[in-house]
């Protein structure tokens, strides 16, 4: 049975061929996959016991101009290790039985012509976590040489375009009256063991 949703999943490669595309330098290796979990925030729901469920994906590694798509390359060594570097080292080798190594692939909708389905659209090895992919502090400075100029004139010109704020009739506070007020409060006691429950 073909899968129904997006998600991530723990998948096992059942099938895989060399893909080419018309009119284009373009080559793919074509997977199918046989789900066996869904993840679910940092949990793994187990889905062996409601029958074979499936996804297919393309994965291009030889963009439309003949060149390599280093991404994809990327992703599948770090999804199955040194012996992707064999394969696609020797795209003959990609026939028979493919590898038998359990990774995770992401599920997102595809419409083509009018139609909805659902294909693996990225690999990653069976035990990856996603993470935050932030910039380091000599990148940030970068960015700002190079940014920063053009976004505080940005930032400004649409500060200019917001309207005034309307003035405080409606009798609530202002924020200074609330810092006034609030450190003229009494400190709220902390709690001592005898009011822990435990």
């Amino acid at each position: 049975m073909k899968i129904d949703r997006e998600g991530t999943f723990m998948a096992r490669p059942i099938s895989w061929g060399v893909k080419t595309a018309k009119d284009t330098q373009a080559v793919a290796i074509n997977m199918g996959f046989l789900i066996t979990a869904q993840r679910d925030g940092d949990q793994w729901t187990d889905w062996t016991g409601y029958g074979d469920h499936h996804a297919y994906g393309d994965y291009w590694i030889v963009k439309k101009d003949g060149t390599i798509n280093t991404q994809t390359v990327d992703n599948l060594v770090r999804a199955f290790g040194a012996d992707a570097v064999k394969w696609m080292g020797d795209l003959r080798k990609i026939d028979g039985p493919p590898p038998d190594t359990m990774v995770q692939i992401v599920v997102k909708e595809d419409e083509y012509q009018g139609v909805v389905r659902y294909k693996a659209a990225w690999i990653n090895a069976a035990d990856y976590e996603p993470q935050p992919f932030l910039a380091d502090a000599q990148a940030v400075g970068g960015l700002q040489g190079r940014f920063g100029s053009m976004l505080r004139a940005a930032a400004s010109a649409s500060a200019k375009a917001i309207p005034a704020a309307a003035p405080n009739t409606a009798g609530t506070r202002t924020v200074a009256e609330a810092r006034a007020a609030l450190q003229q409060d009494d400190e709220v006691p902390m709690p001592t063991e005898e009011d822990l429950p435990f």
